[in-house]
């Protein structure tokens, strides 16, 4: 991912593209990223942001019924950075950010399909079922 709108805090040229450094990823109004991360300088000058590794995940699992909003992670992992969600069953499923959720209104995820984002622990995450009863895993890092 390259942040063209970013710089790295402190020397800002590796010796040569492909060589890494750590530093605080921050923003050019001054405000700054809470983790460090390592980062790269790609063969075009722009630094790249490399993926820092979790130090926690869970998964929960839930049967969701038809048309009823359930909410996937009721208790949110402490620290929580990214989410993936895994429609296990064999019907659409729709993810969206309230229990006011309805068919038509979230991110529909066919069956065996996923996604995956960046949402902190603050965030909602709900889940509805087109019909039956469907399978869903979701997966939270930190």
């Amino acid at each position: 991912m390259v942040l063209p709108f970013y710089e790295v805090d402190g020397p800002t040229t590796p010796s040569a593209p492909g060589n890494s450094k750590v530093g605080k990823i921050v923003a050019t109004d001054g405000s700054q990223a809470t983790a460090e991360a390592p980062v790269l300088l790609d063969e075009s000058g722009n630094f790249q942001a490399q993926p820092v590794a979790y130090q926690h995940w869970t998964i929960d699992r839930l049967d969701v019924p038809t048309r009823s909003p359930t909410q996937l992670f009721a208790s949110p992992l402490a620290g929580r950075k990214r989410i993936t969600i895994k429609n296990n069953g064999d019907d659409t499923i729709e993810v969206g950010h309230s229990n006011a959720l309805a068919i038509g209104l979230g991110l529909a995820l066919a069956a065996g399909e996923s996604w995956t984002e960046a949402l902190g622990a603050n965030v909602q995450v709900w889940v509805v079922a087109n019909s039956g009863t469907q399978d869903v895993i979701g997966m939270e890092f930190a």
